[in-house]
């Protein structure tokens, strides 16, 4: 059986290109089927709940031994479920550089490209295709665009992340205040769910001999709720940290309207690391830039630096 999936616990982007490219697949007759892993954030519930569908289920145990699998926003072997063989890995699909297509021997079709959200690629295959995408699926891709690209305001967008979306709103059936709604849904964050947050969206990689996690939030008024819970923050990453024996630990948090960064560590050895990569100082304190640098474009930093 064909199998498409993404990442362990997805972000909306992964989430959206599932089902949109499941959706392409069911158009095209190609018999498979659609799982997730892990959990799903509160910007997934936010644009499920508007669209009132959830057109796949949760993966738990192992899957048939006759399957085939395509990875959609991910190419990275340690951030996908460890029950998916990689020698079965036959396509993926990625907007992320560099990407690790090497994890994947038997992969034959790779659509890697630099871009602001993998939604763009699979909405540019619908119109490649000249299919027309349901409008939950137009819905689920135009949010996944928007939320990785910060509404078209981080340095990963391109003109054809813009041209993507302007083609799928015409298909979603969006108010006008939609775009704000939808980020409001992921700053509903408080210290008891602060935890469970940040560990769904956690990554790891190993660089250069050293195991390097990099966690990530996006949220208005990010420094604010920083600063109130600037405690809470240390006793999390503290235990991130020691829980997948990392080297380097980097907190990227992203002030949605703000259009801004706050980077900070709780140790020597990542400050000193983290500081020179992003051209930042003191990152112990919680160090603001004036732009918006995506998780992915400091993996990309730190796997030449």
């Amino acid at each position: 059986m064909l199998i498409i999936t993404t990442n362990k616990s997805p972000d909306l982007d992964g989430i959206a290109c599932v089902i949109a490219y499941s959706e392409l697949k069911k158009t095209m007759r190609v018999p498979h089927q659609a799982f997730y892993a892990g959990n799903i954030n509160l910007e997934t519930e936010f644009v499920s709940n508007f669209t009132k569908t959830f057109p796949f289920a949760k993966h738990e145990g192992n899957y048939e031994p006759d399957s085939q699998f395509i990875i959609v926003d991910g190419s990275y072997a340690l951030a996908l479920e460890k029950t998916i063989p990689l020698n079965l890995v036959i396509e993926v699909w990625d907007h992320h550089l560099p990407a690790f297509l090497e994890d994947f021997p038997n992969s034959v079709l790779n659509h890697v490209e630099k871009i602001g959200a993998c939604a763009t690629l699979i909405a540019e295959e619908f119109q490649t295709k000249s299919i027309t995408p349901s409008a939950s699926t137009a819905t689920y891709l135009y949010s996944a665009i928007v939320s990785n690209t910060i509404n078209f305001k981080n340095q990963l967008t391109t003109g054809r992340d813009i041209q993507a979306a302007q083609w799928l709103e015409k298909f979603a059936e969006l108010p006008e205040d939609y775009v704000y709604q939808m980020f409001k849904s992921k700053s509903v964050i408080s210290k008891a769910n602060l935890e469970k947050i940040l560990t769904e969206d956690f990554v790891l990689q190993e660089i250069n001999g050293k195991r390097i996690g990099i966690t990530q939030l996006e949220i208005v008024d990010l420094r604010k709720f920083f600063e109130e819970h600037k405690a809470e923050f240390i006793k999390v990453l503290t235990k991130l940290k020691a829980a997948n024996h990392l080297d380097l630990l980097l907190f990227n948090g992203i002030d949605i309207f703000a259009a801004k960064n706050l980077y900070f560590v709780i140790d020597a050895e990542s400050d000193l690391f983290f500081s020179k990569l992003l051209n930042g100082n003191d990152l112990r304190s919680g160090f603001s830039s004036e732009t918006i640098m995506m998780r992915k474009q400091i993996w990309g930093l730190a796997n030449v630096a």
